[in-house]
Parts: C-alpha cells; sequence; structure tokens
C-alpha cells in the first residue's frame, strides 16, 4: 500500500515537474523535479528534463551526479544518455556530446529531449541543416515546446534565411498561444530588420508587462538605443522592485551612467557583481566610471 501511494505521488510530481518545465519556470521545474528524484532513486521518467534544465541553468555538478545515478539505474533508457550528453556539451565536449545525445535518439526515436539535446549541440558545431532535421521532428512530435521553435528559429537566422525564420516565430506565438517567450522570440527576429523594430517593441511591451526578464533585458535596451533613458529607467526601476538580477542591476548602472548619476550607477554595478561576479558587463561599467573618476 505504502509503496502505490509512493509512486502515485512521484507521478504527480513528474507530471508537475514537466508542466512547469514547458511552461519556462526552470527554477520551480527543477525544485520538483529533484524532489521526484529524491523520492525514487530508480526513477527515468522526466529526468531528461531535469537533466536539460540543469544544464541551463548551468548547475554542472548537480548534472553530473544525476547523470552517474541514472547511468547505474539503466542503460537501455534515453535519459541516462541525455543527461551524460547534457554534462559533455556544458563541458564543452560537443562531439561526445552528440554521441550521447544520438544513442538516446536510437534508444527512443520520440524522446523530445534528446532531439532537442542533438540540435543545439550541432546549431554550436554549426551543423545547420543537421540541426533543423532535429529541431523540426522535436517540433513536429511537441508542438508546445518552446525550445523546438527557437531552434528552429536560431538556425535560420544562423544561415540568413529571414523570412523563414519570421515564418517559424509566427507559427510559435500561434501554437503557445502568445506566451511571453514566444512573443519575445518573434521579437529578436524582428529586431533584426529596421522596418519591423517598431513591431517588435509592441510585442517586447506585452511580454514585458508579464514581467518575463529577456523581454524587459530587450526592451530597456532597445528604448535605450531610441534615446527613450527615461522609459527605460522606469522599466528597469519597476522590474527591480518584483525581483532582482544581476543583469537588471547591470542595465540599471548603464542607464544612470548615461544619465549622469554616477554614484547610484556604481551602487547598481556593486549589487549586480555581488549576485554575479562574472557579470562582464557590470566589471566595465565600473571601471569606467572609476577611469572618469580618476580623470578629474
Amino acid at each position: 500500500e505504502g509503496g502505490l501511494v509512493l509512486r502515485g505521488s512521484v507521478t504527480v510530481l513528474v507530471d508537475q515537474g514537466l508542466a512547469h518545465h514547458w511552461a519556462g519556470q526552470g527554477e520551480e521545474a527543477v525544485a520538483v523535479l529533484s524532489r521526484a528524484a529524491a523520492l525514487d532513486r530508480q526513477l527515468l521518467r522526466g529526468m531528461d528534463s531535469l537533466a536539460a534544465l540543469l544544464a541551463g541553468l548551468g548547475r554542472t555538478r548537480e548534472l553530473e551526479t544525476l547523470a552517474t545515478r541514472l547511468m547505474a539505474v539503466s542503460e537501455e533508457a534515453p535519459q541516462p544518455w541525455v543527461a551524460m550528453g547534457h554534462f559533455c556539451h556544458l563541458n564543452k565536449k560537443s562531439p561526445r556530446a552528440v554521441y550521447f545525445a544520438h544513442k538516446a535518439c536510437l534508444l527512443d526515436t520520440r524522446n523530445v529531449e534528446a532531439l532537442l539535446l542533438k540540435g543545439n549541440v550541432l546549431l554550436d558545431l554549426k551543423k545547420l541543416p543537421d540541426a533543423m532535421n532535429h529541431f523540426r521532428e522535436a517540433m513536429q512530435i511537441a508542438g508546445h515546446r518552446f525550445e523546438a521553435h527557437k531552434g528552429m528559429v536560431d538556425c535560420y537566422l544562423g544561415l540568413s534565411r529571414q523570412r523563414e525564420a519570421v515564418t517559424i516565430a509566427t507559427g510559435a506565438c500561434k501554437n503557445l498561444s502568445n506566451s511571453p517567450r514566444a512573443l519575445t522570440l518573434y521579437a529578436t527576429v524582428l529586431l533584426k530588420e529596421p522596418l519591423s523594430v517598431a513591431r517588435a517593441k509592441s510585442l517586447l511591451e506585452r511580454a514585458a508587462a508579464t514581467g518575463h526578464l529577456p523581454a524587459v533585458y530587450l526592451l530597456a535596451e532597445l528604448l535605450d538605443r531610441e534615446g527613450a533613458g527615461a522609459r527605460a529607467l522606469e522599466l528597469v526601476t519597476k522590474q527591480l522592485g518584483v525581483v532582482s538580477t544581476a543583469t537588471l542591476h547591470q542595465l540599471m548602472g548603464d542607464l544612470l551612467a548615461k544619465a549622469g548619476q554616477e554614484e547610484r550607477a556604481m551602487e547598481h554595478y556593486g549589487q549586480a557583481l555581488a549576485l554575479d561576479p562574472k557579470n562582464e558587463s557590470a566589471m566595465s561599467g565600473l571601471q569606467r566610471m572609476e577611469a572618469a573618476q580618476i580623470g578629474r
């Protein structure tokens, strides 16, 4: 009886984790899927998603632990190979990553995580037509997966085929009911063409209104480029009221520096570096301010 209850709750946790993952809520997905994994050490379902998420968040140590554990559970299932592939990809060992992803695809031709992983590694290796085949396949199996659409867009942009990139991006908005991620993806494609910047801006405004950070970052930079620094400041300030990220503080620093508010700019660069010591934009921002002060 107890075993059944546990199995039931693990199944529910995995479903919940996958829902978070598909909605683009990475941190929440990791928390829930990790809990499922802790309850059932033999668990395979959803662990390819967990691997993809850990890789996306750069959590190498946890990813390695996961891959090792899954390999011990089974070598006949795709999930352990997907985890190994992500671990190699994260460590810049692309040829090995391709091999592991391919192995996962052979074990289960409909494993979406394996297709996405292989597509992304091939994209990094600049093997665009090959990468596209994998993303296209993933799109056909799982049209609800943002990553499949994004992969196709990245490939088309890499081939300088703007029109096809636009077609895929509009399809993504349709398939994903204009989710903030889809709108932002479409906007990034439109931003490549001077004539469609206004359209891109209205999409970014819609996505940013939901608090979607990539949209907020892009919109702030766009407003700043257009000379609407005050509006960009307003946008970033409002967002910082909700959430604090290194990039938001770094953008705030840049905007304040341009507005001549050096003391405040330096504070924000400092906060950006406290959250992410490797933030190069914040580092160079601080150095510029310090150089300017010495130069006076």
